[in-house]
């Protein structure tokens, strides 16, 4: 009641996700390891890789030493599953009053700390093989391997970020804990190739958005290559958006999806970017080239 009443005067509205005031300046990764320039388990390397991919700096802090102090108001907190599962009581109790007064926190997977923080497990386990994202909902995401999640049920004020796509159970959600933000994945981030976006690829968008974690990267009349077997299921009109958002001012589109009954809607990609300003070029990769010409003419062929 006291901080309902203490969220009235400062009107807050304790029943939404929190939108931090403040840009995220500082990302820290804690570890478990006694020497922090090592990532440690191969959970956390796929957040240092995650990171990198997206130009994000950050430092590695050692979770047994971890300190409240350390914890700022620009910073947003990534802690990996195999280090959630080994702090110590004190640490819990630091980041959870941090996250209350404000925080950002990523945390992956079942550990005392989501407990903490409110999330309820289940007895059961959910097989996970393709998910969806809000952000993109068309687009069904599939994982290399099905994987047993913990089913859990998220604190009160939360929202679903990504989904089961059979069972329609969260995958992972935001949720509020007193004024801070909390992103829960409740699966390892990227087990199987380390490289931090296989399984969650839109992550880095909902950490932008809703964290407002930037990447210092950034640049204006970037070009680049485009291969639309990568992106068979991304609305072109999308695409386009966030390339012209993000400063693209030319784009190299793989120029071999000619089939004997289908082709990539190259006119359609053409128009959109010209609408946008963006040039388009023909990528080519010869002496490969579509499968429809070379059944039309084989006696090309080497």
């Amino acid at each position: 009641l006291r901080e309902r009443i203490l969220a009235w005067w400062n009107n807050v509205d304790v029943d939404s996700i929190p939108s931090p005031k403040q840009a995220a300046r500082r990302a820290l990764l804690l570890v478990n390891a006694p020497d922090a320039s090592d990532p440690g388990p191969g959970d956390a390397r796929s957040f240092e890789s995650f990171l990198g991919v997206y130009g994000v700096r950050f430092e590695r802090v050692d979770a047994a030493r971890l300190k409240r102090r350390e914890l700022g108001e620009d910073s947003v907190v990534f802690v990996p599953r195999g280090v959630a599962a080994g702090l110590e009581e004190s640490a819990r109790e630091d980041l959870a009053d941090w996250l209350h007064d404000g925080g950002r926190l990523v945390l992956e997977g079942r550990s005392r700390l989501a407990e903490d923080l409110g999330f309820v497990f289940e007895s059961r386990k959910l097989s996970v093989i393709s998910t969806k994202d809000i952000l993109f909902p068309g687009i069904r995401i599939l994982w290399n391997r099905a994987e047993k999640m913990e089913r859990f049920d998220p604190p009160p004020v939360s929202t679903t970020l990504i989904e089961d796509e059979e069972s329609g159970r969260p995958v992972a959600v935001a949720a509020r804990h007193g004024n801070g933000l909390l992103i829960y994945l409740g699966t390892d981030l990227d087990p199987e190739t380390g490289m931090g976006y296989t399984r969650y690829p839109y992550l880095y968008h909902h950490l932008s958005g809703r964290m407002r974690l930037a990447s210092p990267v950034t640049a204006h009349g970037v070009e680049f290559y485009f291969d639309p077997g990568y992106r068979e299921q991304a609305p072109l009109e999308k695409l386009v958006a966030s390339w012209h958002a993000d400063g693209i001012r030319a784009v190299y589109a793989a120029a071999w999806h000619f089939y004997p009954r289908w082709q990539y809607d190259y006119d359609t990609l053409i128009r959109l970017c010209h609408e946008r300003g963006i040039a388009v070029y023909a990528w080519f990769e010869l002496p490969q080239v579509s499968e429809r010409l070379w059944v039309a003419f084989p006696e090309w062929r080497e």
